[in-house]
């Protein structure tokens, strides 16, 4: 999803100066919000259903990226009766602008879960407790991430297939990506491997500092590809990222999917509801039972299936407080089993560290009331981008291979400590500090979610467990020395780049900036782009770790699936957004070919 590097519980763990999330100016945030008929139309999205029913042909848990894309494509078969079922409610008007991504963290449409205490990684943070965020609202994450656009490598889906999962090839799948992109530049992408009529609107960040420029430039002269798609035949290489934004606003997947089927009479739309266990006859999933907006507890029932569709955190809690996971872990919670699976196991994530830089530029600073003007009266100028995080690079690192990089490179700002007394954080380009953030794209290293109580408003236990793997760390080190490299070139020599010398607080001890002292830094200041998948992972029925067979239904039981990241059996080597909506596509079309062949 990539939520960038914000790190709440870990400010300050920098000597010599703290780190403050993009927090904008207070004022412009109010004036954003008051014009926020500019922004979000109310009567955008499905109404909330005052009146249930009590049955329906499918009800959907979770509004998420996946949720959203599966409630379009059922409803489009008007005989069929769709509820869609999310906890949180719309997204609000500051979610729209790019450059406030930072503000959503945290608040209420973040679950804002947190790790249980790690050993390896996180060890900076409160409670060495590593942040979690996850979207609360209907389009779930695809409300407060980043946007990029980025499917992975093709080898990712081929292994897929590999492991047994027919119909996951990158050959099975690219239809499914090509479905529901609507990209806005196809002068800039490599025509073959895109759409341009999908509901999902894609473009480039609009604005480009020219710490942005230098950075790709930079990567040019170390020898790989400017790649001006990575979406197409080539991933490696320095770019500008594509994003699911249009007209400089976040395009959530509630914008895209849900707001085109507002109308829609077989579609109904409860949000601010809690789906708390699936309801189950012997082994046949029955329905949901749900808090409802008030606080009382409902059942609703299917005539056809349940598709749960909460994300990598919430579907395994779901599934383990209706009775399907690991037997041991559900008596010991007092859970009768229905089916004994490896529910929230093969906890996956992509992981990486900070490394702080400092540059001049060639730009004057903006001030925030200027960034404001411009987006509100043009959709124009900072506001529309997420800073220097648009910059992503894959490198391969460890390997000769560059058509399968192991590293993807981030970049962000650090933009706060010296904005003065009036204002917290603001756009510079003078002196301006910044991040090159390593990350292993192929983790070896695995965690798992389990229940905390049979509350299901309790979030469960998350123990991310990274870099527990050596390789993962390996990766990122060899991401360090590629980074360091980097800033070495002639074009980020040209504007001052050097390593800032403050160390990561606990790791002062550790003479010099190599291996040894990174090592530290990453296991301290462990960033999470937030990719989190795998947790039902899909699998052959022979697979010890199976939850869900190739048309991700689960093993063992009738009448339910899953269609979200956590069917994926690796993360892709890139974020997950686009591959989230691309399951949910492909999931929407099984379900259709299973119901004109059944009944």
């Amino acid at each position: 999803m990539d939520f960038g590097t914000a790190a709440p519980g870990a400010e300050g763990v920098w000597g010599g100066g703290g780190s403050c999330p993009a927090l904008l100016v207070a004022g412009l945030v109010q004036a954003l919000l008051r014009a926020q008929c500019a922004l979000v139309d109310p009567e955008e999205m499905p109404r909330q259903e005052p009146h249930p029913r009590e049955r329906y042909d499918f009800v959907i848990v979770g509004g998420g990226s996946a949720g959203c894309v599966l409630a379009n494509r059922l409803s489009e078969n008007h005989e069929w009766r769709i509820l869609l079922l999310e906890a949180g409610g719309d997204e609000p008007p500051n979610a729209r602008v790019p450059g406030l991504v930072e503000t959503l963290w945290n608040s209420e449409v973040d679950w804002a879960y947190r790790s249980t205490p790690q050993s390896t990684a996180c060890l900076a943070y409160d409670g060495r407790r590593c942040p979690i965020p996850r979207g609360k609202a209907l389009g779930g994450s695809s409300v407060i991430n980043r946007m990029k656009y980025m499917r992975g490598n093709r080898r990712d889906y081929d292994a897929w297939a590999a492991a047994g999962n027919r119909g996951w090839s990158y050959g099975d799948i690219l239809p499914y990506f090509l479905k529901s992109e609507g990209n806005q530049e196809p002068g800039a992408v490599e025509r073959d491997y895109h759409s341009y009529h999908g509901l999902l609107k894609v473009e480039k960040f609009r604005n480009h500092s020219s710490l942005s420029r230098a950075i790709v430039d930079a990567g040019g002269e170390m020898g790989y590809r400017v790649n001006s798609d990575p979406n197409g035949r080539w991933q490696q290489g320095f770019f500008m990222a594509q994003a699911t934004t249009s007209n400089g606003t976040r395009f959530s997947a509630a914008r895209a999917f849900l707001q085109p089927v507002r109308d829609r009479k077989n579609l109904h739309v409860l949000r601010h509801t809690l789906a708390t266990k699936i309801l189950f006859d012997g082994n046949i999933a029955t329905g949901v039972r749900y808090l409802d907006a008030n606080g009382f507890t409902r059942d609703v029932y299917v005539s056809k299936e349940v598709i749960l569709s909460a994300g990598t955190i919430a579907t395994p809690q779901i599934l383990m407080l209706s009775g399907i996971g690991p037997a041991e872990h559900l008596r010991s919670m007092g859970v009768p089993v229905v089916r004994d699976l490896r529910v929230g196991d093969n906890l996956q994530d992509h992981v990486g560290v900070e490394v702080p830089f400092t540059t001049r530029a060639e730009t004057e600073p903006v001030s925030g009331p200027e960034m404001g003007a411009a987006f509100l009266l043009g959709r124009k100028g900072p506001l529309t981008s997420t800073g220097l995080s648009q910059t992503v690079a894959y490198v391969a690192s460890r390997t000769n291979n560059w058509d399968f990089p192991d590293v993807q490179m981030f970049f962000s700002d650090r933009l706060c400590g010296r904005a003065g007394a009036n204002i917290t954080c603001e756009y510079r380009d003078v002196d301006r500090d910044f991040n090159m953030i390593p990350v292993v794209l192929r983790p070896r290293s695995r965690g798992t979610v389990r229940l905390a109580s049979l509350d299901p408003r309790d979030p469960p236990i998350i123990d991310t467990r990274y870099l527990s793997d050596r390789w993962d760390v390996d990766v990122v080190l060899a991401g360090v020395r590629t980074a360091l490299r980097l800033s070495r070139t002639g074009p980020l020599a040209a504007i001052g780049v050097r390593l800032s010398r403050n160390k990561v607080r606990g790791c002062e001890g550790v003479p010099g900036f190599g291996d040894r002292y990174w090592e530290c830094a990453l296991r301290r200041r462990t960033i999470s782009v937030c990719h989190l998948v795998g947790t039902a992972k899909m699998a052959p029925e022979g697979d010890a770790g199976a939850v869900v067979d190739e048309r991700l239904r689960v093993h063992g039981v009738r009448g339910l699936r899953v269609a979200d990241a956590s069917v994926m059996p690796t993360v892709p080597s890139g974020n997950t957004n686009a591959p989230t909506i691309m399951i949910a596509e492909k999931a929407a079309d099984m379900i259709k070919q299973s119901w004109r062949m059944f009944g």
